[in-house]
C-alpha cells in the first residue's frame, strides 16, 4: 500500500513482466474503488493476467 500512498484506495498491485520478442514490458495493475486497470489502460491484456492471480491467490 506505502507504494501507492497512504490516501488511496488502492487494494491489490500486481507487477506483470510481458516478454515480446525479447524485450521486457512492465506493467502496473491496480484493483480499488474503480475496479481493475493497467497504467497502460483498462484493456490491457496484463489486468486479466492479475485478476486471474488474485482469484486463485484469493481460494
Amino acid at each position: 500500500m506505502r507504494k501507492c500512498g497512504p490516501g488511496t484506495s488502492v487494494r491489490l498491485l500486481y507487477r506483470v513482466i510481458e516478454r515480446v520478442d525479447g524485450e521486457l514490458i512492465n506493467h502496473l495493475v491496480f484493483f480499488d474503488r474503480h475496479g481493475w486497470y493497467c497504467e497502460h489502460g483498462r484493456t490491457c491484456p496484463a489486468v486479466g493476467l492479475a485478476r486471474k492471480r488474485a482469484e486463485r491467490l484469493a481460494r
